[in-house]
């Protein structure tokens, strides 16, 4: 087993002005090794990181600002330089024996490239540019796994995919377009096609790489009926989010939906839960989901990670809020327990594990118990 802390495209994006916390990777690069973490997941940019339409490669990227109530990545407009950032991260990565697992989130940027992927060949080839990238720097062997596509289909992030598939009236603000409705054959088929094709065509230019899509509960029993068998890895996220009835009555919903003073509202219904509550539902809850993706996981023979999940989904620092971050602490001792004994192979403490979420950030000692419990496969001591 081994740990792993999900930085998003936050690695890149919040190293600048008030959003700086990423700004020297040394620092937190040595935090997160402190904090026994083995694996960070992050966005590769790779459609910025391959040539653009006329074959020339950028040097810089203007990456454009987040909803404002957006808990990860840049509120402001900032450039980046997408292959030198990756190649300097990944060596600093290798240098505290932290493998990388890629990804990406296809975040808006200034010239558009975002929405010009829109088929499986688009993605075999960015990623094929951005590991040939990664291979000339001598750094292929950091890399643990590639995710095509965070949480694929959701439009949020696959925003050409998911048009392509299902058609532009699925296109949501909050990309959950493709949720809970019924899926027509000829979407079912292209989706196919993007899991076979896409995955095919890596493996073929890369066989040394393991690779998959990553996936949520948007679509989850519907992509879990299509055919995985030839990913290599299975990365899944779930969260207690992911219960409508528990987004309801703990006011998630809230949060999720970005309202102002959402977050606080959520975090005040829960802050004070009891350990009783947070077992009941771990059990009731948490574990049925955990359960169902670990049964397709093995189904298609594959190892299980999860990079983000466990408790909500959407949270921040919230000074306001008395012990906001205490009942997030326990019930992620309780999660992981769990999924060690379900026997995940990867497992994030949970999504909230960086440096610009200071109130999970701190206590070094609680993370390094944690994370060693993950890698030893036992028990998490502080757990009731």
């Amino acid at each position: 087993m081994f740990s792993t802390a999900m930085w998003d495209f936050s690695w890149a994006t919040r190293r600048f002005g008030d959003e700086a916390e990423y700004a020297d990777w040394d620092k937190v690069l040595d935090q997160l090794a402190a904090r026994g973490y083995d694996n960070v997941r992050i966005d590769a940019f790779p459609y910025l990181v391959a040539p653009g339409p006329k074959g020339s490669v950028s040097q810089t990227a203007t990456i454009l600002p987040q909803r404002k109530r957006f808990m990860w990545g840049n509120h402001k407009a900032v450039e980046i330089s997408p292959r030198k950032d990756l190649i300097d991260f990944i060596s600093k990565c290798r240098d505290r024996s932290i493998t990388v697992g890629l990804s990406s989130w296809f975040v808006p940027d200034s010239a558009g490239r975002f929405k010009q992927i829109s088929s499986p060949e688009d993605y075999v080839w960015i990623w094929d540019e951005t590991l040939k990238c990664i291979q000339e720097a001598g750094l292929l062997d950091s890399i643990q796994w590639v995710d095509l596509c965070n949480e694929f289909p959701v439009d949020l992030w696959a925003p050409g995919p998911a048009k392509d598939i299902f058609g532009s009236s699925f296109s949501t603000p909050l990309g959950v377009g493709v949720r809970g409705l019924p899926w027509r054959k000829k979407w079912t088929a292209r989706m196919q096609e993007y899991l076979t094709f896409g995955i095919r065509g890596l493996q073929e230019k890369w066989p040394s790489l393991k690779f998959c899509y990553s996936f949520c509960d948007f679509s989850g029993a519907k992509v879990r009926a299509l055919d995985a068998s030839n990913f290599d890895v299975a990365e899944v996220h779930c969260w207690l989010t992911d219960s409508f009835q528990w987004k309801m009555t703990s006011l998630q919903i809230a949060s999720l939906l970005e309202l102002p003073g959402g977050t606080q509202w959520h975090a005040k219904r829960v802050a004070s839960v009891s350990d009783r509550q947070l077992r009941e539902w771990l059990d009731t809850i948490l574990t049925p989901q955990m359960k169902t993706w670990s049964c397709w996981a093995a189904k298609n023979n594959l190892p299980l990670i999860t990079t983000e999940g466990w408790g909500p989904t959407n949270y921040c620092d919230l000074p306001s809020v008395e012990h906001e971050w205490k009942w997030v602490r326990t019930f992620t001792e309780l999660a992981v327990e769990r999924a060690i004994e379900l026997g995940w192979t990867g497992i994030c403490t949970n999504n909230f594990c960086q440096p610009h979420h200071k109130g999970m950030w701190e206590d070094p000692s609680w993370h390094k118990e944690l994370t060693d419990s993950i890698r030893n496969g036992s028990s998490f001591s502080s757990t009731p």
